[in-house]
């Protein structure tokens, strides 16, 4: 059997308005913290929260939180 490794870059430039990064940094923020919602209640479901602590499904429930320094 032949193994082929293939490389390749791409490259993109893009331009985008104050308006449309911010919106951008909400849907990724939005997207982060149901992840972590979601692992939360995974672990519920499986009672691990025992196992991992209170303050992990805590935190997990908060992934999506900025640090308030953070936001402008």
């Amino acid at each position: 059997m032949d193994v082929c490794n293939v490389d390749f870059t791409l490259q993109v430039e893009a331009v985008v308005t104050k308006d449309e990064l911010q919106h951008l940094t909400f849907l990724c923020k939005s997207e982060i913290d149901s992840i972590g919602r979601i692992t939360a209640g995974i672990i519920r479901l499986l009672k691990l929260e025992g196992s991992v602590g209170q303050s992990v499904i805590d935190q997990l429930g908060n992934l999506g939180m900025f640090p308030k320094f953070l936001i402008h």
